[in-house]
This record gives C-alpha cells, structure tokens and sequence, in this order.
C-alpha cells in the first residue's frame, strides 16, 4: 500500500493490543507491505475525514489454514 499528500493528520488509536498516534504536516510518502495471505487485487482504501481506512481480504487457502490446537488444562 503506498499513499501520497501534500498534508494529512491522523489522531491517536488505540486497542487491546495496540496504540498508534501519528502527526504529518507537509508532504509526506509511506509504503507498506501487505502480508503474502491478502488479496491484494481486491484492496480497497477510503481517505474520509482525515481517516485513511485499508481493507483486503484473505486469500481462501490463507482463511483455510487455521488450526484448532488443544489446550491441556491441569
């Protein structure tokens, strides 16, 4: 995924695992690389209201991979 501006701010984010805040003023480019199970070909991105929004869908073989593995419990 590559994205291009003159300007952007993007506000602080946060979840469970994660937190992200990140400021751009001026030109700014940033690349980043897409795990090898997406597909790539259907990759949407929306640029509303200062929120850049990226979805792809896993690939079938990559969604049929998943693996249940057995908790023992003492």
């Amino acid at each position: 995924m590559k994205s291009r501006n003159n300007s952007t701010r993007i506000q602080e984010e946060s979840g469970k695992n994660w937190h992200r805040r990140e400021q751009t003023y001026g030109a700014f480019h940033r690349a980043i690389a897409l795990p090898a199970g997406v597909e790539s070909g259907q990759a949407k991105a929306q640029f509303r209201k200062g929120v850049l929004t990226f979805t792809a869908p896993k690939r079938e073989e990559a969604a049929s991979r998943r693996k249940t593995v057995p908790i023992d419990v003492e």
